[in-house]
């Protein structure tokens, strides 16, 4: 995730597919509701990986953007 971080804040595109496995590993390790004991943790659970899955939709975004190529006039 630290990794990740530094790639995105260094405008690199790779950092947001790291970011994007890393929070989809959380999911399946922490914030898994099937992993909950009882309801409310399975809805605590749920709540956290919604969230989770937030982050890993920006990775993906961030990771598919294009770059802008800037073109001068030719005055």
């Amino acid at each position: 995730m630290i990794t990740a971080g530094a790639l995105i804040t260094a405008n690199v595109r790779i950092g947001g597919l790291i970011m994007s496995f890393a929070m989809l590993m959380v999911i399946l390790i922490r914030d898994n509701p099937w992993l909950g004991v009882n309801e409310h943790t399975q809805k605590v659970n749920f709540l956290s990986m919604l969230k989770d899955l937030a982050v890993v939709g920006m990775g993906v975004l961030y990771f598919m953007r294009r770059l802008t190529v800037k073109h001068r006039r030719g005055d």
